[in-house]
C-alpha cells in the first residue's frame, strides 16, 4: 500500500498485519522502549525491541499525529491524539520505519528482534 492510499484509508481505521496498537493512559515504565514526538521529530530516531514488546510513543507537541509503517509484513497505523500517547507491538521481527502522516520529519527506525 503505498502512502497516499494507506493515508486515504483514513485514521479511524486500523491495521491488524502484525500488530497491536491501543491508546494507553498508563505511565510509561522505565524498562518500555518509549518514543517521544518534540519539536515535530521522533526520539530516538532508532529503537531496538522484541518481537511482541510494546513500544510506548508520547506526544509532546500538542498536535494529533498518525503514526504508520507501510514495511512489509510491518504494517501499522495508530492515531495520537495531541498530548496524548499510543502502543504499538510488532509480531515479526524486521526493521520497519515509522513514520507520520502530517509531519514529514517525523521518522523512526524501529529493529524488531525475535523473542
Amino acid at each position: 500500500m503505498k502512502r497516499r492510499d494507506f493515508i486515504k484509508a483514513g485514521a479511524s481505521a486500523s491495521l491488524t498485519l502484525g500488530l497491536t496498537s491501543t491508546l494507553s493512559s498508563r505511565p510509561a515504565l522505565a524498562d518500555t522502549p518509549t518514543i517521544i514526538i518534540r519539536d515535530v521529530l521522533m526520539k530516538p530516531e532508532a529503537l531496538t525491541v522484541k518481537v511482541g514488546q510494546a513500544i510506548l510513543i508520547i506526544d509532546q507537541d500538542n498536535a494529533s499525529h498518525v503514526i504508520y509503517s507501510e514495511t512489509k509484513d510491518m504494517e501499522i497505523k495508530v492515531k495520537i491524539p495531541a498530548m496524548g500517547r499510543g502502543e504499538v507491538v510488532f509480531a515479526k521481527a524486521g526493521i520497519a520505519t515509522l513514520e507520520c502522516a502530517q509531519h514529514a520529519t517525523e521518522i523512526a527506525q524501529i529493529t524488531v528482534l525475535p523473542a
